[in-house]
């Protein structure tokens, strides 16, 4: 249908450059890492202006500074800023608009090995993330304006490491971690038909834990990796509706060290998605899932072709129908 044909186009550049000075003592070392990044982007469309994919010129400078200092290679402390600034500029819209924001994000986070197989670790940190071109110029956006959106994030964990298990030179590994992030001025997307498009709904919290637990030796490696994440408005109590589901990710292979060969078995086990708070304009829900994939790899270690590496993968191996959480259309199907 002509009507519905639309043409994109992106143009961006990018400058970075940063530099570490290090400084290494008898029982510590510093390190101290300055920088700065920016990104220039322009985009485009075939119409002068598209609700869903609004044209726009998004400027984006920061500079940041972090010090990494490691005592007696056990405490490990990190302390580290950014400041960002911002130029958004419409295209296509009469009158022009502009709008211009400045973020600050410190953070801090300390490591400590207890022994050599058992370390405690936490952080805090301060986040400030700008509107983007699409929260800034959607039609459905444009008479309101967003303000950027703050968050402060903490996170505890610990991790064991053991050695010599069941072979020689053999390694398990196991790392947990929890999460708090107490969100003010929050972004949400309201949905296509909503006017304001986005708002600043105010205050959210998102909480969570992450557990890693991975194996390795000679000829059988594999590796377990749970998420569970929950987040929900601190003024109505209803769940927040970009927030993942619960997700249990396992690999399970083996090595064939002399032919170089190593193959495996990955799965997706993901936790249906229902909580939704329900409004109008909102995402729907999404069903569980899982899905595998089987892979090969060889890589010669020595010989002519010693730096090659091939990779021969299948995902989701049984062409599994499903839908990934806040995607409106079906994901791949079996795919070489």
């Amino acid at each position: 249908i002509p009507s519905l044909n639309r043409t994109f186009s992106y143009s961006t550049y990018q400058y970075n450059i940063q530099n570490t000075f290090d400084y290494v003592g008898d029982n510590f070392e510093n390190y101290l890492t300055i920088g700065s990044q920016t990104a220039d982007q322009t985009r485009l469309t075939e119409r002068s202006h598209s609700g869903t994919h609004p044209r726009g010129r998004d400027v984006q400078t920061g500079v940041f500074a972090q010090n990494e200092f490691i005592w007696d290679d056990k405490l490990t402390l990190i302390a580290g800023a950014r400041i960002d600034r911002q130029w958004l500029k419409s295209i296509g819209i009469t009158p022009e608009r502009r709008q211009e924001d400045t973020a600050f994000s410190p953070k801090l986070a300390a490591h400590y090995k207890l022994t050599d197989n058992f370390a405690v670790f936490g952080s805090y940190a301060h986040t400030e993330r700008t509107p983007s071109l699409d929260e800034v110029f959607d039609t459905g956006a444009l008479n309101t304006r967003l303000n950027k959106e703050k968050s402060d994030n903490y996170e505890l964990g610990f991790a064991v490491s053991l050695n010599d298990l069941a072979m020689p030179g053999d390694a398990l590994n196991f790392k947990a971690t929890g999460f708090y992030n107490d969100v003010s001025e929050m972004i949400v997307d309201n949905g296509q038909t909503a006017n304001p498009r986005y708002t600043n709904t105010g205050l959210a919290e998102i909480y969570g834990t992450e557990l890693e637990l991975a194996y390795d030796s000679d000829y059988v490696f594999a590796n377990a990796a749970y998420s569970m994440v929950r987040g929900e408005s601190k003024i109505t109590g209803r769940p927040l509706n970009t927030v993942a589901p619960d997700e249990l990710s396992l690999t399970l292979g083996g090595r064939i060290p002399d032919r170089d060969l190593s193959f495996g078995w990955t799965g997706r086990f993901v936790a249906a998605q229902d909580r939704v708070n329900g409004l109008p304009n909102t995402r729907v829900a999404t069903p569980g899932f899982a899905t595998h994939d089987i892979f090969l790899t060889w890589k010669p270690q020595e010989g002519p072709l010693k730096n090659l590496e091939a990779n021969l993968r299948v995902e989701n191996l049984f062409d599994k129908q499903y839908r990934e959480f806040l995607e409106g259309t079906p994901a791949m199907g079996r795919t070489f």
